[in-house]
C-alpha cells in the first residue's frame, strides 16, 4: 500500500497530528521555563538545570511510542512500561550529556582539541541513543537493524533543521546562530517531531 493511501486513514492522520502536537508541547515547556523561570538574557541558561527536562523527555518517548499505542493491541502492558522507562531514562541521560558538552563548548573562546573530543563524543552518543531506540522497538516486534542508521540520521538532521528554523524565526534578540537555535528550543521540537514521524514510517513499513 502506498504512503498516500495510508495517510488517508484516520489512525494514520491521528498519529501524525499527535506527533506534531506533542512536539509543540515539548517546545512550549522549554520556552516557558527559559522565559519565566531561568531568564532569557545572556548565557546564564547554559549553566543552570532545566526542571522540565524529565517531562520533555517523557513527551519525546511518548511520541516515539505513539504507533504502539495506536496499533499495538497485542503488546503486554509490562512491555509498554519497560520500553517507556528505558527510552525515558536514555533520553534524559543523553540530553544531560549533550547539554553539558554544549555548555562546555560555548564556555570556551576557541574549540581546539577539546572541541574535537567533545564533538566526537556527541557523535558516538547519537549512535548509542539510536541503538537504544532501535532495540526498544525490536523488543516488541521485527525491526531491521538498518533502522539504527535511520535514527542516527534523524538525530543529526536536527542540527540543519534547527539552523533553517532560526533563519526563518530568529531568536527574540535577533540571533541566527546555532546557540540561538538551541536557546529557542528548536532541537527539542525537531527531535520530538522527527521521532514521531520516523516511528510511524517504520511501523507502516515506509522505511
Amino acid at each position: 500500500m502506498s504512503a498516500w493511501r495510508h495517510l488517508q486513514k484516520s489512525k494514520d492522520q491521528l498519529a501524525i497530528f499527535l506527533s506534531y502536537l506533542l512536539a509543540c508541547l515539548a517546545w512550549s515547556l522549554w520556552q516557558f521555563e527559559l522565559n519565566f523561570l531561568v531568564g532569557w538574557k545572556g548565557t546564564h541558561w547554559l549553566h543552570v538545570p532545566f526542571y522540565t527536562t524529565p517531562i520533555i523527555c517523557g513527551i519525546i518517548t511518548t511520541t516515539y511510542m505513539l504507533p504502539l499505542f495506536i496499533w499495538g493491541k497485542r503488546i503486554p502492558t509490562y512491555k509498554y512500561w519497560a520500553i517507556f522507562f528505558v527510552l525515558w531514562g536514555s533520553s534524559w541521560g543523553s540530553y544531560s550529556l549533550a547539554y553539558l558538552a554544549f555548555a562546555h563548548l560555548y564556555s570556551k573562546i576557541h574549540f581546539g582539541d577539546t572541541g574535537f573530543m567533545v564533538g566526537s563524543a556527541l557523535f558516538l552518543l547519537v549512535f548509542l541513543e539510536s541503538f537504544i531506540f532501535w532495540a526498544a522497538r525490536a523488543f516488541v516486534g521485527r525491526s531491521p537493524s538498518f533502522h539504527i542508521l535511520s535514527l542516527a540520521f534523524m538525530f543529526i538532521m536536527c542540527v540543519p533543521l534547527s539552523l533553517m528554523t532560526i533563519d526563518l524565526f530568529p531568536a527574540f534578540g535577533g540571533g541566527h546562530n546555532f546557540i540561538d537555535a538551541v536557546k529557542m528550543g528548536y532541537p527539542v521540537f525537531w527531535v520530538c517531531l522527527q521521532l514521531g514521524l520516523l516511528s510511524y514510517a517504520i511501523h507502516r513499513r515506509m522505511v
